[in-house]
């Protein structure tokens, strides 16, 4: 099933440009060559990542991606030398995918802003689009009354209620400790995620103590990365940010 795209009526630059795509194991493909990407930001420069490089990887300057195994991750983008995402593509890789399939689509003005008259900061109840510390594309959307949340390829309607406000406050937690993230935290943050550092010691972590310290530096060695003394403060960062995603996440189900 293919969803067309509404065509932006801003400068694309200002917007939030979401899809999602079906491909095979070992398929190249290009996420500006999809029919939900607008066509007047095909040639605008941007520094492309995936979630995990090790199930999808993708060229930061072409946008070029390979499909390497079966599973489901995010390609993200940002504008060159600016750390807030504007792309995000969340791709399921399975076998026996006839060709690119777009089955769903859309881009929404990153700047609207319809502040509730019971939310106030950044629990307020404008739009926002966040990744989570699992490489989850989470989004808040807001038309009057009627909410749509949406998690990864899941989406509810409904009306604003309390768990749709905590759900949107999680979300911009999420997005603002990922914009604060250096280039180097993040090679960690996917080193870490993909070993399930943080499932592995969750039930430990009441603060960054010495023996997750040590097993953090192990595994980042590992990949020849040294945060040096700003190990503490990036692990703490990655603790709340999966924090925020589990409350996301229950907040959804609960709505």
């Amino acid at each position: 099933m293919k969803e067309k795209t509404n065509m932006l009526n801003q400068n694309n630059a200002n917007s939030i440009i979401k899809g999602t795509l079906k491909v095979s194991p070992n398929e190249w493909f290009y996420v500006t060559s999809a029919e939900f990407y607008p066509k007047d930001m095909k040639n605008v420069p941007l520094e492309w990542e995936s979630t995990n490089p090790n199930i999808l990887q993708i060229n930061p300057n072409s946008g070029l991606a390979y499909a390497k195994k079966a599973g489901t991750e995010t390609i993200y983008a940002t504008h060159v030398g600016e750390n807030e995402p504007i792309v995000f593509c969340t791709v399921t890789i399975e076998v026996n995918v006839q060709g690119n399939s777009f089955v769903k689509a859309h881009s929404m003005p990153s700047g609207n802003s319809i502040v509730s008259p019971t939310c106030s900061g950044d629990s307020d109840s404008s739009d926002i689009t966040a990744l989570g510390y699992s490489g989850t594309v989470f989004s808040f959307t807001r038309v009057g009354r009627r909410i749509t949340l949406e998690k990864g390829l899941g989406a509810k309607n409904g009306t604003y209620d309390t768990y749709a406000s905590l759900f949107r406050y999680e979300l911009g937690t999420m997005k603002r400790i990922y914009a604060s993230l250096s280039s180097i935290q993040k090679e960690a943050w996917m080193a870490l995620r993909v070993t399930n550092f943080m499932q592995t010691v969750i039930n430990l972590l009441s603060g960054v103590d010495s023996a997750t310290r040590t097993l953090a530096e192990s595994i980042l060695a590992k990949k020849g990365i040294d945060l040096g003394d700003r190990i503490d403060a990036t692990l703490i960062g990655l603790y709340e940010w999966y924090q925020a995603e589990q409350s996301a996440v229950s907040y959804f189900d609960l709505f």
